[in-house]
């Protein structure tokens, strides 16, 4: 039997792994610390790295965790990322067992384009859902653009959507940090108990008291800075995780070089038209999310401040 120490030890560096790519670091002093009441679970596949998050007060309600990070190989330097060629506009797509990933507009986007696209969005996206029996039997609908937030916009915590099972997936369309500003996403995991474990029919409902509520909520126990680099989509859904852009990333919006590779989809049964929201991982792969591989600058220019006046709005 594995001692508890080691255990907590191969955890650790396992997630470390998924979530950065770095080896582990000394743990950050706690006025920089964030986290704390958030737990991971990491599922490796033969393709990718699948890394949940949630809310540790919803492990009794086994909700649908509100949060995804998956991860490819890396990139090579210079090799071209699968939006390259991607023109401006939104670009709807569908994607299931039977016709692959067909975008409407593909015959206006170049071929490696369409290719490399159709095969990202089945691996990172559509495959997510293959616990929910065959996949024959699934199809997710969307759409892709490539936008910059002009400072001011997305810089306060918020939810675009208010409808169970709609997901948004964010990547850096380069993770350059100049251009960037800050080669991370910021989360925050504060709503997702409150939300219906399964629908039959979408609904939209606005409250936008509730989502006061939801803001003022947000802490360092439940933020969530996600490490963009090395070919990382993050996921989300939008009526159960707060998210913002980087305070850090202020210059980089105001000169709109922040280029976001941005995702809305929604998933469903082809043969019932149910709702498919992402499957809540076993509980014995639950960890508590460790925050001592630091996430791209951040430490740096929180350290001064603290994290506390860093998160808030």
């Amino acid at each position: 039997r594995t001692p508890a120490r080691s255990r907590r030890a191969t955890t650790t560096t396992t997630t470390a792994r998924a979530q950065g790519g770095a080896s582990a670091v000394a743990r950050m002093s706690r006025d920089v610390a964030y986290g704390a009441d958030v737990d991971v679970a990491v599922v490796q596949t033969a393709n990718v790295t699948r890394v949940y998050y949630r809310a540790r007060a919803d492990a009794a309600t086994d909700a649908p965790p509100p949060l995804l990070v998956v991860r490819g190989e890396r990139r090579e330097r210079g090799e071209c990322a699968p939006w390259d060629g991607l023109g401006p506009g939104v670009h709807a797509f569908a994607c299931d067992a039977a016709r692959g990933c067909v975008f409407d507009d593909a015959n206006g986007m170049p071929r490696p384009t369409v290719g490399t696209l159709s095969t990202y969005v089945r691996e990172k996206i559509f495959d997510v859902f293959q616990w929910s029996g065959a996949l024959d039997d699934v199809r997710v609908r969307g759409d892709v653009e490539l936008f910059a937030p002009h400072r001011g916009t997305n810089c306060g915590f918020h939810r675009d959507g208010y409808v169970a099972g709609g997901y948004i997936a964010h990547a850096l369309a380069k993770d350059d940090v100049v251009a960037c500003g800050a080669t991370w996403f910021e989360h925050a995991l504060t709503l997702s108990s409150s939300m219906p474990r399964e629908m039959t029919v979408e609904s939209f409902d606005v409250d936008f008291e509730n989502q006061s509520r939801a803001v003022c909520g947000v802490r360092a126990g439940n933020f969530v800075p996600v490490d963009a680099r090395g070919d990382a989509l993050v996921i989300f859904e939008d009526a159960a995780a707060l998210h913002r852009s980087p305070k850090a990333s202020a210059l980089a919006l105001e000169a709109q070089t922040r280029v976001i590779v941005r995702f809305n989809f929604s998933a469903s049964y082809i043969s019932d038209g149910r709702t498919i929201r992402f499957k809540h991982p076993p509980e014995s792969a639950w960890r508590p999310f460790d925050d001592s591989c630091v996430v791209g600058d951040l430490a740096a220019h929180v350290a001064s401040a603290g994290i506390d006046e860093y998160i808030r709005d």
